[in-house]
C-alpha cells in the first residue's frame, strides 16, 4: 500500500506544483485551479477504491476476487459518473479544465492500476509455484 501511495504522490505533486506556480503567476485562473483539484480528488478516490478492493480480495477465492474487482469496476464507474454530474451541475467550476484534467488522470491511473495489479499477481503466482 505504501508503494501505491508513493505512486500517487509522484504523479500528483509535479502536476499540482506546476498548477500552483501557474496560478501564482496568473497564467491560470482560480476557477481552473479549483476544477483541476476536484478532478484530481475524484480520481484519487477512484484509485483508492480500486486498490482497496484489490488488496482486500487478493487472498480470497477466485469467485470473490472477480466479483469485487470486475463488479467493482462497474460500481466505481457509476460513482464516478455521479460525481462528475454533481460537480458539473452544482459547483462553479470550469467545465473544460475539469474534463481535461479528469481524463488525463483517469487514464494515467488506469495504466498504473493495471500495471501494479499485474505485477502483484505475477509475484503471487511465483509464490504459489514455490
Amino acid at each position: 500500500m505504501k508503494k501505491i501511495l508513493k505512486t500517487v504522490l509522484i504523479i500528483y505533486l509535479p502536476f499540482y506544483t506546476a498548477a500552483i506556480i501557474l496560478f501564482q503567476f496568473q497564467v491560470i485562473s482560480e476557477l481552473v485551479l479549483v476544477s483541476a483539484v476536484y478532478a484530481g480528488l475524484l480520481n484519487i478516490i477512484n484509485f483508492a477504491a480500486a486498490s482497496a478492493a484489490f488488496v482486500w480480495t487478493l487472498k480470497k477465492d477466485n469467485k470473490k476476487f472477480l466479483i469485487f474487482n470486475l463488479g467493482g469496476m462497474g460500481v466505481r464507474l457509476f460513482f464516478l459518473l455521479s460525481g462528475i454530474f454533481i460537480l458539473l451541475n452544482f459547483l462553479k467550476i470550469d467545465f473544460y479544465a475539469f474534463i481535461l484534467v479528469f481524463f488525463v488522470f483517469y487514464f494515467i491511473f488506469l495504466f498504473v492500476e493495471v500495471y501494479n495489479f499485474h505485477k502483484t499477481m505475477e509475484s503471487v503466482k511465483r509464490i504459489k509455484n514455490i
